[in-house]
């Protein structure tokens, strides 16, 4: 019995560990041991008879025989909850082998999220369904740390930076346009909207830390034409912007895909000013060569002749 309960004992471990390998590595090594076995003594009988020699195969039992007595109860008991065990050992080595090979984690700026953002990345859950994708919202400081530890693989934002570590590439461009209070003297004013009738009025900019911040490149089309806006609030939050312009606090300058926030006490109107542009500007680290990043410049590339996978 000593012989035969320790080769039992070594046949399940090894096959648990066959089992557990085979499903991080990948499903062509089928497990030998699965959550949806019925009967998990009954299946691995013919594993463990095959294993012991011949003078010790006749003293493996059905558990209905050897329950009859009180070694035999017992050891079926313990060999159930052993099984039990070593298929959560199993189902959790597979969680993990899955977690280390398809996950990415992405970041992004809020605004990117009024334009063609969100459809690229229902497009690449549609092309990897497999993969785990973390989205966290961050200002572009914040995405440059991000990427710089690797909490993020890639990034999404509007403002150039310089670090050596990380490759920068413009993968759209938005023109910039004014919300105005619905009773603003501008609405109804003749004629096209300047940077310079913009700013006699107070403005609502993003905060201007930490840099780079979005208030640095609106403020830059002013000090290229040697204005000087008067600044009445600094916000943070987009939609937030918007109600203190409905409040007629003042007029805000953004992203084209703004427009997509419908409002009936705001008005949008264009501005007559050449190369007011805020792009969008995705990031990862220098010289990754990672499948998943790949996929996505991909689709970055087709996205307009892109073509849905039939379901």
């Amino acid at each position: 019995m000593k012989v035969a309960v320790t080769l039992i004992a070594k046949t399940l471990f090894q096959s648990a560990v066959a089992s557990s390998v085979a499903g991080a590595v990948g499903p062509e090594m089928p497990p030998l041991l699965t959550s949806r076995s019925t009967a998990p003594t009954r299946s691995i009988s013919a594993t463990i008879s095959a294993s012991l020699p011949r003078s010790q195969e006749m003293k493996v039992r059905p558990a209905s025989a050897a329950s009859r007595s009180p070694p035999g109860r017992y050891f079926f008991e313990e060999a159930g909850q052993l099984l039990q065990r070593l298929e959560e050992i199993h189902a959790m080595t597979r969680k993990l082998g899955k977690e280390q090979h398809a996950r990415i984690g992405i970041g992004f700026v809020a605004s990117t999220l009024y334009d063609a953002l969100p459809e690229l990345l229902r497009r690449f859950r549609v092309t990897v369904p497999e993969v785990e994708i973390g989205l966290v919202e961050m200002t572009t400081a914040e995405q440059i740390a991000a990427l710089r530890e690797g909490r993020i693989d890639i990034a999404f934002g509007r403002l150039h930076f310089d670090d050596d570590g990380i490759t920068r590439k413009v993968i759209r461009e938005e023109r910039l346009i004014v919300v105005l209070p619905r009773l603003h003297p501008l609405v109804s004013a003749p004629g096209p909207i300047t940077l310079r009738d913009i700013a006699d009025h107070p403005l609502i900019l993003d905060p201007r830390m930490p840099r780079p911040s979005y208030a640095d490149l609106v403020l830059r089309y002013f000090q290229e034409r040697a204005l000087s806006p008067r600044t009445a609030y600094e916000v943070r939050d987009l939609q937030t912007a918007l109600g203190l312009v409905a409040a007629g606090a003042g007029i805000a300058i953004v992203p084209a895909s703004a427009r997509r926030i419908a409002r009936d006490d705001v008005v949008y109107r264009e501005i007559d000013e050449t190369g007011l542009i805020a792009p969008v500007i995705m990031s990862h680290r220098k010289g990754d060569k990672s499948p998943l990043l790949a996929r996505m410049k991909k689709l970055i590339r087709e996205f307009d002749v892109w073509v849905e996978p039939a379901a």
